[in-house]
């Protein structure tokens, strides 16, 4: 009963409360349906038993949808992916049509829709930003180029960035009541996070690092790590268990994978780091056309990004940036502030540091954009009392948010073309 209890409060938290939350949960639903509708219902790019993988943007959505990606790196969403499987199935009477893909895509929109509510209730619960702040670094990170094309993918991304965010706003309220995560909520997201992408498992104990007295109370310190690793150590077991106990076979797939994804290329790395590590999850550079097959016959054209060209891309970006620096800078002892900075270090250590899919990292950021709203919404907490300084923020966020949503939009009418030429059914 207890537990029942606990899951249905922690539950109550996730859903919408009062009605600027509903209408602004609702407006985003609705316009991301609408996206996913006009991208799903007329093309078979969301899903084509054909296309193994690299359609647009490198992502592997038949590959996912069918077998949850690779063993290794996503190991328990072959059953999350089975589930949304079986219902698009259902639905569409047992064939791979339309009607399939419009509900892989749908799922993906309720995902991303609440990715975007929890920023926006992060901003008004945790930052206690008035609504219109809230409403604009919740509107930025909503025109994300990578939480537009998510918002219609069936990827594990999607659902890492649901978790990701939604378990940092549960954090951030046990911070606020100066606790921490509770074991139950540790135990439940590593098998939800870490299963989904298996590298994300470091982010759910990075908050542990910051609960209350921590380096000062041995008995705290030694009772987190303990409830730290019994939450790990259920995963770990669900993950062998997945894999029949076979170590070795994880470690030698791991190795081949990270040989596949970070071979070097001719690209120099401070262009792949700006362009789409950081650049091509928020703000989308032109398309790249590109010859693919799938091994077995069949010829199709794929999208990729391309570096970027125009000055003033550049300078929307360099703000964004110096709005995130300047954040994390003024905020430096706000407990919230340091987990959201050593989850992003975790993502820029993976694919600059090791440079593992840094030549693709523009689909990785379901796993870290959602952090650069919130430093936002902490810059703009640290002077909503300077009457002449939080207008001029919320100005200069303000035109961000145009900026990106022109352009993104604008790219997104050249994906539509894309499509029209070569995905038409």
């Amino acid at each position: 009963m207890k537990l029942a209890g606990s899951l249905r409060h922690t539950a109550q938290k996730l859903i919408p409360s009062g009605r600027f939350q509903w209408l602004f949960f609702l407006l985003t639903l609705f316009s991301y349906l609408a996206l996913a509708y006009s991208v799903a219902y007329p093309y078979s790019i969301v899903f084509d038993p054909r296309i193994p993988w690299d359609a647009y943007l490198s992502f592997d959505n038949r590959a996912v949808v069918l077998t949850g990606g690779g063993y290794e790196r996503h190991p328990l969403s072959v059953h999350f992916f089975q589930a949304v499987r079986e219902l698009a199935l259902f639905l569409s009477e047992g064939k791979f049509d339309a009607v399939f893909r419009v509900v892989l895509s749908f799922s993906s929109t309720l995902a991303v829709a609440l990715s975007v509510l929890y920023v926006l209730k992060y901003a008004l619960d945790i930052l206690e930003l008035d609504r219109l702040g809230a409403s604009i670094v919740s509107l930025l990170f909503a025109g994300f180029s990578t939480v537009l094309f998510l918002s219609f993918t069936p990827e594990t991304y999607t659902y890492s960035m649901l978790f990701l965010v939604g378990y940092v706003y549960l954090v951030a309220l046990a911070m606020r009541q100066g606790t921490g995560p509770s074991f139950l909520l540790l135990s439940i997201s590593s098998v939800l996070i870490a299963g989904m992408t298996i590298t994300n498992i470091v982010k759910v104990f990075i908050p542990v690092l910051f609960t209350k007295d921590f380096f000062r109370s041995w008995k705290r310190f030694f009772s987190s790590v303990l409830y730290s690793l019994l939450a790990a150590g259920i995963f770990v077991i669900l993950y062998l268990y997945r894999l029949n106990f076979d170590i070795q076979r994880v470690l030698d797939k791991s190795l081949q994978q990270y040989e596949k994804f970070s071979q070097p290329k001719s690209i120099p790395i401070s262009d792949m780091v700006f362009s789409w590590f950081y650049g091509g999850n928020i703000l989308l550079p032109q398309f790249e056309l590109r010859d693919y097959h799938n091994g077995k016959g069949f010829e199709f054209k794929a999208l990729f990004l391309d570096l970027y060209d125009g000055f003033g891309v550049y300078v929307a970006l360099g703000i964004l940036l110096a709005f995130v620096l300047w954040s994390v800078v003024v905020n430096f002892r706000e407990k919230m502030v340091g987990i959201l900075g050593l989850m992003l270090l975790v993502d820029v250590v993976i694919h600059c540091g090791l440079q593992f899919g840094l030549h693709t990292s523009y689909i990785y950021g379901g796993h870290f954009v959602f952090i650069y709203p919130l430093l936002l919404g902490y810059l703009l907490k640290r002077y909503k009392i300077k009457k002449e300084l939080y207008p001029k923020l919320l100005l200069g966020m303000a035109f961000l948010v145009f900026y990106f949503w022109t352009n993104n939009v604008y790219r997104l009418g050249e994906f539509f073309s894309f499509l029209e030429l070569y995905y038409k059914e």
